[in-house]
């Protein structure tokens, strides 16, 4: 017979690997927008922008209310991506 404690430890793992899962496909996502933004020949600044997006949008599904949290680990990441590959000149 399980006892209480048992059942929340092993509720408790479900959901660490559940969220470990998420945070693997976040980065995954984040990994290839970014190569995506440095090695797409055919690329302009409005797709990069949305490429930037597209990823934050994917972070929100995965985390809700990580708005905030994405931008500022992640903003800084892409925007210089998409500087050094649009430089202003």
């Amino acid at each position: 017979m399980i006892n209480l404690n048992e059942n929340f430890f092993m509720e408790r793992s479900i959901l660490i690997e559940e969220e470990n899962k998420k945070i693997k496909l976040l980065k995954f996502v984040i990994d290839a927008s970014l190569s995506e933004i440095y090695q797409s020949k055919n690329l302009n600044l409005i797709e990069a922008y949305r490429i930037f997006k597209k990823a934050r949008k994917i972070a929100t599904i995965l985390f809700p209310d990580s708005e905030l949290t994405f931008d500022l680990i992640y903003k800084k990441k892409f925007f210089r991506a998409i500087m050094e590959r649009f430089p202003l000149s």
